[in-house]
């Protein structure tokens, strides 16, 4: 009877243990998920990772398996040397720099298990214990503007450049920034909104938030043409209610499977995928 516990510097300290007797070395482990995103994790920074392993002189030794995920598809696994005694333990993560040479953007989760000599998995392995990290990717890479992915490089180009900008009293507004940080908010990436200058983690997002504060950057870059404000503002109201009419098909309900799924819904008992997936479409 025994088991091993994994949990991340920003878990709840509160725990409930399953046991269970039996005739061959199995691992139980208590598992701590922290439901936010992890503090975001500037471009191109490394970030570190602590646990905490218990029981280890019941269990044997064990090996943390550390899995991360991109929107639900494989990024790399990482295992650390065998753990032989209790402890809490940091792991270095390297920077991140696979989001600058792949298409590999996010969102991303850390799943930790654990896994013994033996060869035997931890209950959910390799999800058995799971953290959302906030890694922060180019805005330019994920974005692309007012255009839409409507599947027709034709249609696309062309809203694109009826939409990134618009001649107003002799003025040029360029609506596209506000436009590359709503692309990115649909798909609950991390990014540096360039209206704002803040790096947002956009994952728990609902898409009335990703709409709402599309319209106040659109407001935003009105503001700064202040001789052309009063003609600028209708096209905030106007931008607004086109997202509000069609952006459902664009929206990313769920990071854990591959691609835009923007029909969310709750799998009962799901034990190898994090909790809390779900993104509000409505």
């Amino acid at each position: 009877m025994y088991s091993t516990v994994l949990f991340f510097q920003s878990s709840p300290a509160v725990s409930s243990e399953s046991r269970m007797e039996s005739s061959r070395i199995t691992i139980y482990p208590t598992v701590f998920v922290d439901n936010k995103a992890s503090t975001v994790v500037p471009l191109g920074k490394a970030y570190s990772v602590k646990y905490q392993v218990d029981n280890v002189g019941i269990t044997g030794p064990v090996q943390v398996v550390l899995t991360l995920y991109s929107d639900g598809s494989l990024v790399w696994t990482q295992t650390t040397p065998p753990v032989t005694k209790d402890g809490t333990f940091t792991r270095k993560i390297p920077a991140p720099l696979f989001v600058i040479t792949t298409t590999r953007f996010g969102p991303f989760y850390l799943c930790l298990s654990t896994v013994n000599k033996a060869g035997v998995k931890s209950s959910g392995a390799p999800c058995s214990n799971v953290m959302w990290v906030g890694i922060e990717v180019p805005l330019n890479r994920v974005s692309n503007g007012c255009g839409g992915q409507l599947g027709s490089k034709f249609i696309d180009r062309w809203m694109s450049k009826e939409w990134d900008s618009k001649k107003i009293g002799g003025e040029t507004v360029l609506f596209k920034p506000a436009c590359d940080a709503h692309d990115a908010g649909y798909s609950g990436l991390t990014v540096k909104n360039p209206v704002s200058g803040m790096i947002t983690d956009y994952r728990t997002w609902t898409r009335q938030q990703v709409d709402d504060f599309f319209m106040m950057d659109l407001q935003s870059i009105c503001m700064k043409h202040p001789k052309v404000v009063m003609s600028c503002m209708p096209f905030p109201t106007k931008y607004y209610g086109v997202v509000r009419a069609v952006g459902s098909w664009f929206y990313d309900a769920d990071p854990t499977i591959p691609g835009i799924t923007w029909n969310y819904k709750e799998v009962p008992n799901r034990t190898t995928a994090p909790k809390n997936v779900g993104r509000d479409n409505s």
